[in-house]
């Protein structure tokens, strides 16, 4: 629980960036009267209950899933309330049937800071594709590049940490060395199902008021 808690504190670039989305796109967004809402990577699931679920213009129920344990033990704890919820969910399990664990489907799919840890980013949008009713809306929000990546490919190759990092590219995102980010995620979603109404790779800068708070968000991570 101790990661989940940190995680919920030293969180501050995940919710601005979760915040200027869901300002941007928000209004662009039809919404139903009776609305089933995801969040795909929920954490430790403030950013769910405090920043998403008060963007949302209309929800009957709003579901958290995330790949850790510890922090669907978390946020059940703290924010599950009436009509949300929070569950374990590998995206990417082999054994993973969207339909099978959500026969209803979802009007809205929303996923922040996530899906740069998964590798397999064509099963990852080909699931989220299929979890969406039809006329449903994807928005996503993760790093296609980023100075922690770096320095983790450099400790991999350092004598003195290598023996510590032979799993590595499970924490550099997908799109590091990528040229064209965008295309390749744009191929992605195409190949999906989906249409893409919007695809952007925006460089942001994020200044930590400590060391302690910089710390604290690479431990996170």
């Amino acid at each position: 629980m101790h990661k989940a808690q940190l995680y919920s504190s030293a969180n501050a670039l995940q919710t601005r960036d979760a915040a200027a989305a869901l300002s941007l796109y928000r209004d662009a967004m039809s919404w139903p009267d009776e609305c089933d809402v995801l969040d795909v990577g929920c954490g430790s699931g403030d950013v769910t209950s405090q920043l998403l679920l008060p963007a949302l213009k209309s929800y009957s129920s709003l579901t958290g899933v995330d790949v850790s344990q510890q922090m669907v033990k978390y946020a059940m704890s703290k924010y599950q309330q009436p009509n949300v919820t929070f569950r374990y969910l590998d995206i990417v399990a082999p054994d993973f049937r969207p339909r099978d664990l959500f026969p209803r489907g979802f009007h809205k799919v929303f996923s922040f800071y996530c899906l740069h840890w998964i590798s397999d980013q064509k099963l990852a949008f080909s699931n989220l594709s299929e979890l969406l009713l039809p006329g449903g809306e994807l928005l996503v929000v993760f790093l296609a590049s980023a100075p922690l990546f770096t320095i983790y490919e450099r400790l991999a190759k350092d004598s003195t940490w290598s023996r510590y990092m032979k799993d590595v590219s499970k924490f550099v995102s997908p799109y590091q060395h990528v040229a064209n980010p965008e295309d390749e995620l744009k191929s992605h979603l195409l190949d999906s199902g989906l249409q893409v109404k919007d695809c952007k790779c925006i460089l942001q800068h994020f200044s930590y008021p400590s060391a302690v708070a910089l710390k604290s968000n690479y431990i996170i991570q």
